[in-house]
């Protein structure tokens, strides 16, 4: 015989202890809140954070560069305004642009000097542009982003200002 009988006529004894729901169903409870997604401890955010940028998905698919361009202006300026928010500088810019049939291609430079003006992002995104396709293929997304901070609530380092010496 595999399962013996129970001694107690099918209910559960009486020990004098409590049972193991009485134990176990506050618990339950926090149970029920994670498995809905409640959680209400404040929630502390320990990152740092390693890029500031912006995409645009294009409601139509964009061929005309000086569309491309007026687009990328636009996301320059926003970036320009968190990073003066910020008080912070980059050191490296990245071009993501994603074309009709979705390959995603993304190019990088990083100058010798910070960048954080809308006119010196646009400007060498503007080089980057050149290395993609962008203009001979339809592209539905383009996006910027700055990495490598500093200065602001990043201090990695603080850019020093170079004297000549001749």
């Amino acid at each position: 015989m595999l399962f013996s009988q129970p001694s107690n006529n099918g209910t559960i004894p009486n020990t004098g202890e409590n049972p193991w729901w009485s134990v176990e169903a506050p618990r339950a409870g926090g149970c029920l809140h994670a498995a809905r997604g409640i959680d209400n401890r404040p929630v502390e955010n320990s990152r740092v954070r390693e890029s500031i940028g912006r995409e645009i998905t294009l409601s139509r698919d964009m061929v005309d560069r000086i569309e491309v361009e007026r687009v990328l202006w636009e996301i320059a300026e926003d970036i320009k305004k968190i990073m003066t928010r910020y008080q912070a500088l980059a050191s490296t810019v990245t071009l993501k642009v994603k074309f009709h049939d979705f390959q995603t291609v993304t190019r990088s430079f990083s100058p010798d000097y910070p960048i954080h003006r809308a006119t010196e992002i646009v400007k060498l995104v503007d080089a980057l542009v050149t290395k993609t396709e962008v203009g001979k293929k339809p592209l539905r997304l383009l996006g910027i982003s700055l990495s490598a901070l500093s200065g602001g609530g990043f201090d990695k380092y603080d850019p020093q200002m170079e004297l000549p010496f001749d």
